[in-house]
């Protein structure tokens, strides 16, 4: 099993794919999906890095995406020091894909989860070995940079389970 998210970016078709290859490398993928043709295109790739997956059984609960608007998007995968990762990528008008901005988590975590509260913010949980959420927004400005804005840890007794 390998890591594996989508997300739309437009109503015009695109959307975007984060896969872990075989050199445990993120490959992001751009694509557009023509209703008229029933059809596909790979539209560009982007390699992103190494992932953090400790095990092939967890491998699609390592890595998530969301849209944000004007075909940008974040990738949240776990970073090989095991902590959360956000980047900032842009799908251009000719088709190529760029990296804009990244920060990173203080929390080693176990699982992960993102979306769009607007075009500027987005929302993190992540769970943790001591079984504990995370619940993170996060700023994405008009280039691409991420800057946390909040943080809520929540005690649980159970949540993210043991690997």
């Amino acid at each position: 099993m390998c890591a594996v998210a989508v997300a739309p970016l437009s109503t015009t078709g695109e959307f975007v794919t984060a896969v872990q290859d075989g050199n445990n490398d993120l490959d992001v993928i751009a694509w557009r999906n023509n209703t008229n043709t029933r059809s596909i295109t790979r539209l560009a790739s982007f390699t992103a890095g190494a992932l953090g997956v400790p095990s092939a059984q967890f491998a699609a609960q390592y890595v998530a995406v969301t849209g944000i608007g004007n075909n940008r998007f974040v990738i949240a995968p776990m970073s090989t020091s095991g902590l959360l990762q956000l980047t900032t990528f842009q799908l251009n008008s000719n088709g190529s894909i760029s990296q804009l901005g990244t920060a990173t988590g203080a929390f080693p975590i176990t699982v992960l989860a993102i979306t769009q509260l607007d075009s500027q913010r987005v929302v993190t949980v992540t769970a943790n070995g001591l079984y504990n959420a995370t619940v993170t927004t996060w700023l994405v400005n008009s280039n691409g940079s991420i800057s946390q804005q909040a943080t809520w840890i929540v005690l649980t007794s159970g949540c993210g389970g043991k690997q």
